[in-house]
């Protein structure tokens, strides 16, 4: 079961889009690193998720991507689009 997409290799990170998170295989993600990444943009599917990189100028996550999570850890610094 794959939990953990925050302490992975940058190459692979880069990779990450809206369309891969929603396959079922990540459902169970606890942790995400979406620094900079502008091919994500919604992570409210991944009910699960407790700590959230979502920092840069561009990171495509605003407000209304991490919409009804139970963040545990947020850091979005330098994204003005989460207040």
């Amino acid at each position: 079961m794959i939990t953990d997409l925050y302490n992975i290799k940058k190459e692979y990170l880069k990779k990450l889009t809206d369309n891969i998170l929603k396959q079922e295989k990540y459902s169970n993600i606890t942790k995400l690193n979406a620094k900079n990444n502008s091919k994500i943009s919604n992570v409210s599917d991944l009910t699960k998720l407790q700590v959230l990189k979502a920092s840069g100028k561009y990171c495509g996550i605003d407000q209304v991507g991490i919409e009804g999570l139970n963040l545990v850890e947020l850091n979005a610094i330098d994204n003005s689009t989460i207040t």
